[in-house]
């Protein structure tokens, strides 16, 4: 079994601690530890790039040879003022798998699927395809419809999230494309605060029109990218962007956003003074992705929530 790693440490490793360059500064949500993992110690979990249901059950691994190693060298082009078409398609594939192979993205596949499941049971029902259970033995089950054991909590769905990861990964490709093609806004941080970083560094700043996520990435404590996702097009010609320094004031609201949408784990360049009473007022928070069932019309969103 392989330990793979779901947040690339080539990412990790531009945030080390500026006191030891090879630790990085960690918080731990769950109990608020505080603790300097080495990167290649962090963000790991077990076959966590194999998927059965591909006929490569490793092609993510293929997929990100043609990511991790030029992170580095786009980063530079970045920091000199320049985005070209390359960093784009790197960055936007970084962040698609971010969406796809993290344990946060696993596990925003389920509501949407269990959804859909739930739906298409009650419709066998209404069409008499799906009777109702007839258990004599069972006072409690017998005569009543998968729908009402579902609502009772004695029935559910076993759903293997792979099946999801793995149709999102068929269509990995469209959604760097997308992504690489929509404007895109490059963020300098130019007062004292820097950039942190997670074990989920998607961030959403936002919904244009209630629909696309504005997506934030940060690529260094310095530097990081805001996709509008609303603006890309197979069709287009040019792909604008462009830069915008940021105050301290900005960079701590995206910050606390960044703290909010961490699975478990922040990263910081520095153990500020500061840094664990935000993990601990967020520690709460995290990404879901969020199902409105009207009718026939399902409609799934991420946002950040308190549970």
């Amino acid at each position: 079994m392989a330990l793979d790693h779901f947040v690339s440490q080539v990412h990790l490793k531009q945030f080390l601690r500026t006191t030891n360059p090879k630790l990085l500064n960690a918080v731990r949500k769950t109990d608020l530890a505080q603790f300097t993992p080495r990167p290649q110690d962090v963000c790991r979990v077990e076959d966590g790039s194999t998927n059965a249901f591909l006929t490569d059950n490793r092609i993510i691994e293929k997929f990100l040879r043609d990511i991790e190693p030029a992170y580095e060298p786009c980063l530079s082009r970045i920091i000199a003022g320049e985005l070209d078409w390359q960093s784009r398609w790197v960055f936007a594939g970084f962040l698609a798998y971010l969406q796809t192979y993290t344990p946060t993205a696993l596990r925003m596949f389920e509501p949407m699927i269990r959804t859909l499941l739930e739906q298409t049971a009650r419709s066998l029902e209404t069409s008499g395809e799906l009777e109702p259970i007839s258990i004599p033995s069972l006072p409690d089950w017998d005569g009543k419809t998968f729908s009402e054991l579902a609502q009772e909590g004695k029935v559910k769905f076993d759903i293997n999230l792979r099946m999801p990861q793995a149709m999102a990964t068929t269509q990995l490709l469209q959604i760097q494309n997308s992504l690489a093609s929509s404007d895109v806004t490059i963020l300098r941080c130019k007062g004292r605060m820097r950039f942190l970083t997670s074990d989920f560094p998607s961030i959403i700043l936002g919904h244009h029109q209630n629909i696309f996520a504005q997506r934030f990435l940060p690529l260094s404590p310095s530097i990081g990218l805001i996709f509008h996702t609303n603006t890309s097009s197979k069709d287009r010609h040019e792909f604008p962007y462009r830069f915008i320094d940021v105050g301290d004031r900005r960079v701590d609201l995206i910050n606390n956003l960044i703290i909010q949408s961490a699975e478990n784990l922040v990263f910081a360049t520095y153990r500020h003074p500061w840094l664990l009473s935000k993990v601990s007022q967020f520690k709460n928070y995290r990404v879901e992705n969020v199902v409105e069932n009207s009718g026939p019309l399902i409609r799934s969103q991420q946002r950040v929530v308190s549970s």
